[in-house]
């Protein structure tokens, strides 16, 4: 009997000597998606589906009508937030705790769309968020933080959307607590992640876990273009003219990764200190499927990247490399090439572009621009127009646009099939 109690002790203290790997995740498209087009983990967040409608019809901060209180007083009925003006609304901080089951469809706005400014926006704890169509510009502020953050955030799903201008990050999803990670089931798709603010610029944190990132543009970014922990997707991607560091492969904290880094075009620009490199700052404990990437770092102004397979992965600080792609949510997979035209014609809030995502997409095919101090360095917010709207839809962003089992048609732009 002894002998035996001394073996389990023994096997209990050896255990508790390593870190328990995180669980891998698995392919699934078993639900139904928040609205056509919609992949990767976060491709079936439930949104503001057969709920409430809230109008957005006010500029002011706070009260009824505003964006603020869209948000603030969503209970537990769900919600689907549309506008009914567009052009620049400007916010408090707003911090969106323990909510879940709402919609944010910027494509229902009149005119040239929404502009988010003047401060951050927080998800906390929540749950079922789709956001579409919606630019967020922070600009300089009296702090520093995140234009857009969400932590401990189940099934969410960023699509079309636009961010720039924040002063610590520009777009981060994480877990507070890394060893268990309340994160799950996330996607960012079809987006703009340009111009962090120095003296800080980061693209941002994606971190723990289960989160598939495809088809955005990350542009103008000193580091963190994202820095990645836990269970990454990252598929047809384009990373331009990132500083210090491109995609960071979990950092010197040694947290396990699981990542695939499949079909992004790297573009080195004016300010990328080691243009050889896209993938950096790795760990033995970052298991890393490299496959089929482009990285162009001649700085000569033509796109002609090439594959060189392992060699742009940092070769003082390498992850572990691993033969076989990881079993995540399939997403539509194209060569480099054909992604980077797709990329720059369709992401971001594209129904209708601003000056500012016409500027950033235009120096990735020019290979032009650099790394900002602060937005008055490329002329600051630009003239919105506002427009007031119908109490309801414009002919082309109806409701069967937000993903709300009223009847939809894909805005998705067609693709080839993986």
């Amino acid at each position: 009997m002894k002998r035996w109690l001394a073996l389990i002790l023994s096997t209990v203290l050896g255990l508790s000597l390593f870190q328990v790997p995180i669980p891998i995740a698995h392919a699934g498209y078993d639900a139904i998606p928040a609205f056509p087009g919609a992949e990767g983990f976060g491709y079936a967040a439930k949104g503001g589906r057969g709920g409430e409608v809230y109008h957005v019809s006010d500029y002011e901060l706070t009260g009824p009508g505003t964006f603020y209180d869209a948000l603030m007083t969503a209970g537990p009925t769900p919600r689907t937030i549309v506008f009914d003006i567009s052009g620049e609304i400007t916010i408090p901080q707003i911090v969106v705790k323990d909510k879940s089951n709402i919609t944010i469809a910027g494509q229902t706005a009149p005119g040239d769309g929404v502009t988010i400014r003047g401060n951050n926006i927080r998800f906390i704890n929540s749950g079922d968020i789709v956001i579409r169509y919606v630019r967020f510009r922070m600009g300089d502020q009296s702090f520093n933080d995140d234009t857009m953050y969400f932590e401990d955030c189940r099934n969410v799903i960023v699509d079309h959307s636009s961010f720039s201008w924040g002063t610590d990050e520009v777009l981060s999803v994480k877990s507070k607590d890394y060893d268990h990670p309340k994160s799950q089931n996330i996607t960012v798709q079809w987006s703009i992640i340009s111009e962090g603010s120095l003296t800080h610029s980061m693209g941002g944190l994606i971190e723990m876990n289960t989160i598939t990132m495809h088809h955005n543009l990350y542009a103008h970014n000193n580091d963190r273009n994202p820095k990645t922990k836990g269970q990454i997707d990252f598929v047809n991607n384009i990373i331009y003219n990132w500083g210090g560091y491109p995609y960071v492969a979990g950092g010197e904290s040694g947290t396990k990764g699981y990542g695939n880094v499949v079909g992004n075009y790297f573009i080195a620009g004016l300010n990328s200190a080691n243009p050889q490199y896209a993938v950096v700052r790795g760990n033995e404990n970052y298991n890393l499927y490299l496959k089929n990437n482009r990285i162009d770092s001649n700085k000569n102004g033509i796109l002609d990247g090439t594959d060189t397979g392992t060699g742009m992965m940092e070769a003082e600080r390498p992850s572990h490399l691993v033969p076989e792609r990881f079993e995540y949510p399939p997403v539509h997979t194209q060569d480099p090439e054909v992604a980077y035209e797709y990329i720059l014609d369709h992401s971001g809030a594209s129904l209708a572009r601003d000056q500012v995502d016409r500027r950033v997409i235009d120096g990735v095919r020019n290979q032009t621009g650099v790394i900002i101090g602060h937005e008055n360095d490329v002329g600051g917010f630009p003239q919105a127009r506002a427009r007031q709207g119908p109490a309801g839809y414009g002919p082309r962003r109806d409701a069967g646009c937000l993903g709300n089992g009223q009847g939809a048609e894909s805005e998705q732009p067609r693709r080839p099939k993986r």
